[in-house]
């Protein structure tokens, strides 16, 4: 079943974020008579968070059609970090190549 639609989190964003989410605008042009519209990036403005997340959204559509479960996923890496060891996420690896 997809995910619900109609609702977005957005947790500890700055202000730039929602300044690039916003950075288009729905524009209605006329060719031959016929109305088109179409989104163009306001100037001076960067849309690299609207891109992230308008590629985002139907990567994870495909991901759910191909078996990805999110309750499941979040279950997994609950059990993971559950395993972490503190020591383990402190420890540094060393080896002969990187002293030389």
């Amino acid at each position: 079943m997809p995910p619900s639609l109609g609702y977005c989190h957005f947790p500890d964003r700055s202000q730039e974020y929602f300044e690039q989410r916003l950075s288009e605008v729905l524009v209605t042009t006329y060719s031959r008579g016929a109305p088109a519209r179409e989104w163009r990036r306001k100037r001076g403005t960067r849309g690299e968070a609207l891109a992230c997340r308008v590629y985002a959204f139907p990567t994870l559509q495909v991901l759910i059609l191909m078996g990805l479960s999110l309750d499941r996923e979040a279950e997994r890496l609950q059990t993971l970090a559950a395993n972490v060891q503190p020591w383990a996420a402190n420890r540094v690896a060393r080896n002969r190549w990187m002293q030389e």
